[in-house]
């Protein structure tokens, strides 16, 4: 864990409150004078939406059903470690934005924290609906998490 550059990491499917887990964490950086740097999971997709629709539409005329935004062809998932290497080491990564989301794979993280809905979402390509606050449940890992006081934070 780097003390000089921490990594926090909110992950979760499409609806899963990942976006209100980050404007808190924006909020509590703001007021406390925190200079950080949000990096969004969509940002390691590896085709913009125009070329995705294209190799989408490709590999369905060639019967290949199975391709999607959340296919390991589909993203670039060697280049979180990167982004959180270097920003660990030096403060500083690149990175891009990316309009679409999907689950990121953020397991060197100092912090990970996820929204997991209790109801189902088995299917995320029909889902008309977010799941509420009282439909899910948020789950914390700390990377080292010596010294917390875990039953005065609950």
């Amino acid at each position: 864990m780097s003390k000089k550059h921490p990594i926090i990491s909110a992950t979760g499917s499409s609806g899963a409150g990942t976006s209100t887990v980050k404007g808190t964490f924006d909020q509590i950086f703001r007021r406390e004078g925190v200079k950080a740097v949000s990096i969004e999971g969509d940002a390691f997709h590896r085709y913009n939406r125009v070329d995705m629709k294209s190799e989408l539409d490709r590999r369905y005329a060639a019967g290949d059903h199975g391709f999607s935004h959340f296919s390991y062809e589909a993203n670039a998932l060697d280049e979180p470690e990167r982004v959180f290497r270097d920003y660990g080491e030096t403060g500083k990564g690149r990175t891009r934005t990316y309009v679409h989301r999907i689950t990121p794979h953020f397991t060197q993280t100092d912090i990970n924290l996820q929204r997991v809905p209790v109801v189902d979402t088995s299917n995320p390509f029909i889902s008309h609906w977010i799941p509420t606050a009282d439909e899910s449940l948020v789950v914390i890992r700390f990377a080292n998490p010596r010294g917390i006081d875990f039953p005065y934070l609950t």
